[in-house]
């Protein structure tokens, strides 16, 4: 059928889409986004654990470590392989321990694994961001972005459904400790899309006036977070705009 089609052509072209992005992405050269990584180590070493922002429930160095090592190991000579292979290095099972090791002594005598079950697609945004700042200052800009935007969808949640439904609205972000999603990279991906996708559900009265829209625009917001979320909170990007989309609707 006609709608089958759409379906299949949609999810044709977020895979090619999502492949040349992060074909794009890995043709920076490694070596400047292993001299900006060291920032982040240093970061590591000196952040104290009961900081605030170090919350074990919202912010995490392991998975961290992770990403930026999956961020270096892209190699500009190979775009492809390098788009595709989701290549890291372990010696002591510590992925921050072993991000440091491969920075500072290279990967000669670490073991090599792959973790290509994900896509990693918030590299897309990462690894341009290292190339251009500190890892300190793309948090700052985190939230400068992540609150201007929770405020925004806050003022036109209460403008749309009222007091009682921005009440719930701030009342999953507190549970959520939204104070520390933007300072945590591989939290705030999620976040940002259910709140473009909610902003757009609120604002388009078109997107989501029929059962045809919806499953295809929940499709693309589906295939975002797959592209996108590492081990963190896919369900935040379809509870979100579902909600709103059910409220209107």
């Amino acid at each position: 059928t006609k709608y089958a089609r759409l379906w299949m052509v949609t999810m044709f072209l977020c895979i090619i889409i999502g492949l040349v992005l992060m074909i794009a992405v890995a043709l920076i050269p490694q070596e400047t986004i292993k001299r900006n990584s060291q920032a982040y180590i240093e970061e590591t070493q000196t952040s104290r654990r009961e900081d605030i922002y170090a919350r074990p429930r919202c912010r995490s160095f392991y998975t961290e470590s992770y990403m930026f090592m999956l961020a270096c190991t892209m190699d500009e000579k190979r775009p492809l392989e390098s788009a595709l292979e989701s290549r890291m290095y372990e010696e002591t099972r510590e992925p921050t321990v072993d991000f440091n090791i491969f920075l500072n002594k290279g990967a000669e005598n670490m073991k090599q694994i792959d973790y290509n079950r994900y896509w990693h697609g918030y590299l897309v945004l990462l690894r341009p961001a290292i190339a251009l700042m500190s890892s300190s200052t793309l948090r700052n800009l985190n939230c400068i972005f992540f609150y201007g935007l929770t405020i925004y969808l806050s003022i036109i949640v209460y403008h749309t459904f009222g007091g009682k439904v921005v009440a719930a609205f701030a009342a999953s972000l507190i549970y959520a400790s939204f104070w520390t999603i933007p300072q945590a990279f591989d939290f705030i991906t999620t976040f940002l899309i259910a709140f473009l996708a909610s902003i757009a559900v609120i604002k388009s009265n078109k997107l989501c006036c029929t059962s045809e829209k919806t499953s295809i625009f929940f499709l693309i917001i589906g295939a975002l977070t797959s592209y996108t979320d590492f081990l963190i909170t896919p369900i935040v990007t379809i509870a979100y705009p579902l909600i709103f989309a059910s409220l209107l609707h």
